[in-house]
Formats: structure tokens, C-alpha cells, sequence
């Protein structure tokens, strides 16, 4: 990748500015860059950046380019020459011909580039005086071009030394949202941006790459909302933080935040920059989204103390080791925030690295109809990076987006679509594999048999085939078997309903292994020894009649079902869920579950001598315990699922009803309802779900 860097240094002693100019190929420049080594070309800035006040007419003073900035209307081109004078500072004589010559080859390349076009050119602009740097290098304008919003040659500001994250990503890269502001406070349409954010990252397929989580401030907080807070970052450890609130700059004693509302009191609490760097340096996030410039002035203080209260807090996410830090160098309508943010995690979807998704969601603001917006909010976002922008957030080979085509067309799947929340038992389910990481099982609990527990109409179904299509997602083989609207199994009969029969459908593939499964059981049944002159590999459905077959026909039928399924994993692994089977009047026989069952094909699959085979079981645990269901609950991972509480229904509402399609006046009035008095089940919506005829 062919890359510029561009570092402008601390004023010399007659207070003029260094300026030195890389170019070459990305990684060698940006250790040329952060090792000071010698520039391809260097000059000087002046101290008054250029500026001819006696010019007539009268120049634009490129010190003042804030303030016009923020008076920028659609009725003038103050914008635009304010872009073309800061380019002017920057392009110093002995820097404009090298620098001028980069862009035009880049240009040339994008011209010849066939689609889908990559970048050509990417450029790192270091401006170490603080004071510089708070200028609006965004608005940067070479003739009608402006720089920051051209995709194939994408401008990002640079920060201090070189961050090389360690290790790839794991997909679902992990969102953490956390909404800081009063609900009631008007200043911040947080509400808009919430709902863009989900409506980018929670439909299907979108939400296999992006795992979200959302802290709402305004909801109870036991521990104290940035106690909570803390503990939400340790346990889900974010590889993306997005903040919607206001920040706090310094004053007196007063250190810069981060503002969270306190539901308890009406008051507030800070993350400090402080805290933020105890919080990170350990784990640092990936990429951190700060729609936080909205503050409020304290008394005696600077107008531009918002800015300075985002930087301290960019400043801090960069010191903790964040790669890359986006903010708003202003207050910014909230259309403008949703369109951003959903714009950039659209980009970053669909695999654009971060320096072309801040790109694309700026042009997304400079697209929308008003004329305001398009003259000054798009050069509003600002990104300092410390990262190749390809490293940020990197990710391991990305399998979901192959297998998904696949996965999509099966229609017992398809209910999925409306599935809203359940994000803690979804992350759960998905972290299996990882038991060290998972929230509800430990290293000594086995990872392939996996309970899914709570009483009824609580949605483990849908947790169920969520999990089923997560593991086709990993290139597993799924089996759905469910046990209800049928009679009570016995043993053998709840094994046949298993290995299914001879035709393939949707989740329940043809077994191809069982045909000695078959055979010896046509010979158990008939109380008889299996001959290799009777095989046939065909089930001829024999009942099973206690009392007139050997006495451990039953264990003799698991011994080989372990050992036929054992088989058939081992060229893909294999994920069964049995659901409904204690079902009152269906299911399987609660004395053949707990005395054949667990014992002779649950817990071989918990020790692992039936490998390469994962079992979900969903149940509801009574107090008799007439399965046997609490000995797996000791020993295998557990996922219980309750109901909604009191304080869900409004994120929850707000998910339910983009999932839905609702429009406005239906997605508001839902919304809006009085939330229940109590714990609520999922049987809610789907009465609501109805309205929208799905």
C-alpha cells in the first residue's frame, strides 16, 4: 500500500513549525514517520501559518479556521476556502510538488481501477502543537476536491508511537454502545442514534460479525452505574466502545470526562480519562466512537471547553492503547450522528478498513439534503489513528460471510429474523468453545453438552436453532430434533427419532453411519444375534417390548448408537439439539432419559468419548427431578433463561420493532407503551408481532 505521512512539529525557537513529508510504501513509512528518520522532503511553516492580513482581498486567516468553521452556513463558500487555505499552510514549497505528485498518481490509479476500487493512497497527518492540531484539517480542499472525503485516498490524523495490536480479531467483533445521557435530555438525540445503530448491526445476517451490547445509564444500577459500567467492560471486553452522552472538560479540580446519568438520583457520575486508561491498558479496545462534544459550559469557562473535554478523553483511549479514536470536533444534529454511525458500521461490515469506513460515512453526511449539513457537518468527524488503518480491526479469516448464502435458505431458520435481544444467553452460546471466557461455565464443566434451562414459553426454542445456525455458521453439521407434538418415547424409540430416517431436510441431515445401528438392533428386537447374512442396513421398525428381549438390549442399543455417531463426526463435526423433551405428554419418557439417556449417550459425549459431537438440550427443571437434569447441570455448561425484566422493554421494544419493519408511527407507539409491572416473556411480542403480520 503506498502511503504519505505528513507530521508537522513543535514551533522552533522563533516559533516557525517544522514540517517533514514521507512517502513509500505504508509500513516503512509509518516507522520513518514515528522514528523521526530523515523526510523525503522538509520546509518550514511560519509562525502566523501565511497569513497576509494586508492581502487584497483579504486572505482567510488559517488560525481562525475553527470559529468559520462553526459559522459556516449554505449560503457562502466559507467553507471551501477555508479548506483551500489550510491545504496552503500544509504545502509548503519545498513539501507541494512531492506531496501534489502521490495524489495525482493515486487518482490516476483509481481512474483505472475496476470495481470493487481499493485504496491507492493512504495519507497519516501528525500535527504535534495542540494548538494546530485543534484546527479543522477535515475541511482540507484541493480546488473543488475536498481531501477527506475522497475513499481511495483516505486522510487520517496521526498520534505518538506506533500501536501494533498483537493478534487478530474472532468474529463476532464485539460492540459495546453505552448511552450516558438523562432520556429526557433534549440536546442529545440519542434516541435517533441508538435506533441507526441498531438497525445496522441487529438484523441477520449483520448480527454474526457484530456482537452488541447496550449499557443504558437511565436503568437501575444496584452497584452504582459506573461500578456497572467497569464490570460490563472487564466481562465483555469490547473490541469497539461507541459513547452517546456529553463529556466534561477539565475545571479547577474537576478532571475531563465522560458524563453517565444517575438513574438512582437524577444526578451524574464521570468516566474520567483516568479511569479510562485503568479500564483499557489491560484489554484496549480496538476503535473508540466518542458522539460526546455536546457539553455544557461550565461557569467561567472557555466556549471550546467541549472540544478540549474530547480530546482529553481521545487522548486517554489513545494512552490506554486504542488503536483509533473517532470524534466530533462539534456539536452535531442528531440525524447527522445516526447517519454517521450507521454509515461507518455499514462500511466496517462490509469490509472496509477504518480509514475508508470514517471516509465513506462523511460522504453519507455530505449526501443528506439539507444545505447546512452539507456545507459543514461532514468535516465534522475527526479519527487520529496509531495503527496501520488495516490493523485496527483486523480480523481473523472471515468464514461466516461464505457460509452464509447456505445457511440463509433454510427455512426453519427463517423465524430467526424477528428474534430480538437475548444478546448475554446468545453470547453464552456462542463462547462454548471458549469456557475460560464463557459467563456461565468454568474449565471443569464439559463443553460439548450444553443445557439451555427456564420455565416455559421463554423462547429456548429460538435460542436453540440461534445456536443450531451459529454452528453452521462454523462449519458444523446441525441436527434439530424435536420432541413435541409427538407420543412419549421410550429409549430405542427416542433413538430412532434421533438418527431420523432416510430422507435429508433441513436441519436433520441423512445419517449415513447407522446402518450397523440398524442391523443389530432388527436383531436385539427379535432377540436374536446380528448375522452378516441378515444386514441390510435397513431399520424395519420392530417395536420394543420390555420383558421379551435380553435384558441389556437398551445399553447394547446406545453402545453401538455412541459408536455409529462417533462415525459419522468424524469428517464434520456434528451439533444435536434435542428440544421438548420433557414436555408434559410428548418428549421421551422421564425415567428412559434419566436412567438411559444421560448415563449412556449425554455423559459419553460430556467425557468426550463420543468426539467431535456437541449436544444442546433444552428443559425445564422441576424440583422432583425426573429427568436427571441436575447431575448435568453440575457438570456441563448452563444456560438459563428468564424472563425480560421491567427496565428491558424500552431497548427491547426499540430492536423488536426494526426487526419487525414496523414503521415510524407503529415502531413509536409500541415504544411508548407503559412497560409491563413485572418479569415479561417473549409471548408479548409475539402477540405484537402480529400487527406487523409475521
Amino acid at each position: 500500500m503506498r502511503a504519505v505521512a505528513l507530521a508537522v512539529d513543535l514551533p522552533n525557537a522563533g516559533g516557525d513549525y517544522p514540517v517533514s513529508l514521507w512517502v513509500g510504501e505504508e509500513q516503512d513509512v509509518l516507522t520513518r514517520l514515528t522514528s523521526n528518520e530523515a523526510p523525503d522532503a522538509a520546509d518550514i511553516i511560519p509562525a502566523n501559518l501565511g497569513h497576509d492580513a494586508a492581502a487584497v482581498p483579504p486572505s482567510v486567516d488559517p488560525r481562525q479556521a475553527r470559529a468559520l468553521l462553526l459559522k459556516a452556513n449554505g449560503t457562502d463558500d466559507t467553507l471551501d476556502r477555508v479548506g483551500m487555505r489550510l491545504l496552503d499552510v500544509l504545502e509548503r514549497p519545498k513539501i507541494r510538488k512531492l506531496w501534489r505528485k502521490e495524489r495525482k498518481e493515486a487518482d490516476d490509479r483509481h481512474a483505472a481501477a475496476q470495481e470493487p476500487k481499493p485504496v491507492q493512497l493512504r495519507t497519516y497527518l501528525d500535527i504535534r502543537d495542540p494548538a494546530l492540531a485543534s484546527l479543522p484539517w477535515e475541511v482540507l480542499r484541493h480546488d473543488a476536491a475536498p481531501l477527506f472525503c475522497q475513499p481511495w485516498s483516505p486522510i487520517t490524523r496521526w498520534s505518538g508511537k506506533a500501536i501494533n495490536p498483537a493478534a487478530k480479531l474472532s468474529w463476532p467483533l464485539k460492540l459495546l454502545v453505552i448511552v450516558g445521557c438523562d432520556p429526557a435530555d433534549t440536546g442529545i438525540e440519542w434516541a435517533t442514534e441508538l435506533h441507526d445503530v441498531l438497525k445496522t448491526v441487529c438484523p441477520l445476517p449483520t448480527r454474526h460479525w457484530i456482537d452488541l451490547d447496550v449499557f443504558e445509564c437511565r436503568t437501575p444500577h444496584p452497584k452504582g452505574v459506573r461500578n456497572d459500567l467497569a464490570e460490563r467492560v472487564k466481562d465483555f471486553r469490547p473490541d469497539i466502545v461507541h459513547f452517546i452522552g456529553h463529556a466534561r472538560a477539565a475545571h479547577g479540580a474537576q478532571p475531563a470526562a465522560l458524563e453517565l446519568f444517575n438513574s438512582t438520583d437524577g444526578g451524574s457520575d464521570a468516566i474520567t480519562a483516568q479511569s479510562i486508561i485503568n479500564w483499557f491498558k489491560a484489554s484496549p479496545t480496538r476503535l473508540a466512537v466518542l458522539n460526546a462534544c455536546r457539553t455544557l459550559t461550565p461557569a467561567g469557562g472557555a466556549a471550546n471547553e467541549g472540544l478540549e473535554a474530547l480530546s482529553a478523553v481521545g487522548a486517554a483511549f489513545l494512552s490506554a492503547g486504542t488503536p483509533a479514536v473517532v470524534g466530533m470536533q462539534h456539536d452535531v444534529p442528531g440525524d447527522v450522528a445516526a447517519r454517521f454511525a450507521s454509515a461507518l458500521y455499514s462500511a466496517l461490515l462490509g469490509g472496509e478498513p477504518i480509514d475508508r469506513a470514517v471516509t465513506s460515512a462523511r460522504m453519507a453526511i455530505l449526501t443528506m439534503p439539507n444545505a447546512e449539513t452539507t456545507q459543514r457537518n461532514w468535516a465534522l468527524p475527526t479519527m487520529t489513528i496509531r495503527t496501520s488503518a488495516d490493523l485496527v480491526l483486523a480480523a481473523e479469516e472471515d468464514v461466516i460471510r461464505k457460509r452464509w448464502p447456505n445457511v440463509a435458505g433454510i427455512t426453519a431458520l427463517t423465524p430467526l429474523a424477528a428474534m430480538a435481544d437475548r444478546r448475554f444467553e446468545r453470547r453464552s452460546l456462542r463462547q462454548r468453545s471458549h469456557p475460560a471466557a464463557a459467563p456461565f461455565g468454568g474449565g471443569l464443566r464439559s463443553r460439548d453438552v450444553v443445557l439451555i434451562t427456564g420455565p416455559g414459553e421463554l423462547g429456548k426454542t429460538w435460542l436453540v436453532k440461534y445456536c443450531l445456525e451459529w454452528f453452521l455458521l462454523q462449519g458444523y453439521e446441525a441436527a434439530y430434533v424435536d420432541f413435541g407434538k409427538t407420543t412419549p418415547k421410550n429409549a430405542i424409540e427416542a433413538l430412532r427419532h434421533i438418527r431420523g430416517d432416510d430422507t435429508a431436510a433441513p436441519l436433520r441431515p441423512r445419517f449415513k453411519s447407522f446402518g450397523k445401528f440398524n442391523d443389530a438392533l432388527n436383531a436385539y428386537l427379535k432377540n436374536k444375534v446380528p448375522s452378516d447374512s441378515e444386514r441390510t442396513g435397513k431399520d424395519n421398525n420392530y417395536e420394543y417390548i420390555a420383558g421379551k428381549v435380553h435384558p441389556d438390549t437398551i445399553e447394547r442399543s446406545f453402545e453401538l448408537f455412541c459408536a455409529c455417531l462417533r462415525e459419522e463426526a468424524k469428517k464434520t463435526p456434528l451439533v444435536i439439539a434435542l428440544d421438548h423433551i420433557d414436555k408434559p405428554r410428548e418428549g421421551i419418557v422421564a425415567d428412559d432419559f434419566r436412567k438411559y439417556f444421560v448415563p449412556l449417550l449425554i455423559d459419553q459425549v460430556r467425557q468426550g468419548s463420543v468426539a467431535n459431537v456437541v449436544m444442546l438440550i433444552a428443559a425445564t427443571p422441576d424440583k422432583d427431578d425426573t429427568f436427571g437434569l441436575n447431575g448435568l447441570r453440575a457438570t456441563c455448561l448452563e444456560c438459563p433463561v428468564n424472563g425480560f425484566e421491567v427496565h428491558d422493554w424500552d431497548l427491547v421494544a426499540r430492536e423488536f420493532s426494526i426487526l419487525a419493519n414496523f414503521d415510524g408511527p407503529r415502531a413509536r407507539k409500541l415504544i411508548e407503551l407503559a412497560p409491563p409491572t413485572e418479569s415479561w416473556k417473549p409471548e408479548l411480542l409475539e402477540a405484537l408481532r402480529k400487527m406487523a403480520g409475521r
